[in-house]
């Protein structure tokens, strides 16, 4: 069990009273705008009874769940009877959750503990999957990048092809002497080694 929890939880100190709906309103405060887009907001309450309070749990607990927070409340009963377990089961169903029941401090370790496992699961599973968006967005755009790359290099080698046959003709037919030629020829090559450079 994790030690920063067992420390909150020793700082829990029991009334008598069981007020559900009200603890769930309150988490719905506690969460406050956690809207973020992909953020799975999960609440657990450990209850030894049914609503004592006045309060409808079922009521908060679905409206908790098709808020925009998407919010799941799980329930882990402790040491309770059979109508106990059935209408914190309804709680748990009513905010798209789980309900335990549980008879001791290490039943109740074991649960929460698969809990958290769940959850470790789950955030793994949705890095992978964002890492592989991240992953086929790059391919992507590498495929992209490569193929305007292939369109640059072919026109600089066309370019240098035509501007070598143009000094050759030009050499032929003696309209420039042989030290323009070399000159125009070494431009020629710096040019095409400029335009390659993208590779």
């Amino acid at each position: 069990m994790n030690l920063p929890f067992n420390l909150s939880l020793d700082k829990v100190k029991p009334s008598g009273w069981t007020p559900l709906a009200r603890a769930i309103e309150e988490s719905t405060k506690d969460l406050g705008s956690a809207q973020e887009a992909g953020v799975k907001n999960v609440v657990y309450i450990v209850s030894d009874g049914l609503e004592t309070c006045g309060g409808n749990p079922v009521s908060e607990a679905y409206k908790l769940y098709q808020s925009n927070m998407k919010t799941i409340v799980n329930i882990i009963g402790f040491d309770l009877d059979a109508e106990s377990k059935k209408e914190l089961e309804k709680v748990s169903k009513a905010g798209g959750g789980n309900f335990q029941s549980v008879d001791n401090n290490h039943n109740f370790d074991k649960v929460f503990e698969s809990y958290i496992d769940s959850l470790k699961a789950e955030n793994s599973q949705w890095f992978d999957r964002e890492i592989d968006k991240l992953k086929k967005s790059y391919d992507s755009d590498s495929l992209l990048i490569d193929n305007l790359r292939d369109q640059v290099v072919g026109k600089v080698e066309r370019e240098y092809t035509r501007v070598l046959n143009a000094i050759g003709y030009l050499a032929v037919t003696k309209k420039i002497d042989k030290s323009k030629w070399v000159d125009l020829a070494t431009k020629a090559d710096s040019r095409r080694t400029y335009g390659q450079a993208v590779e």
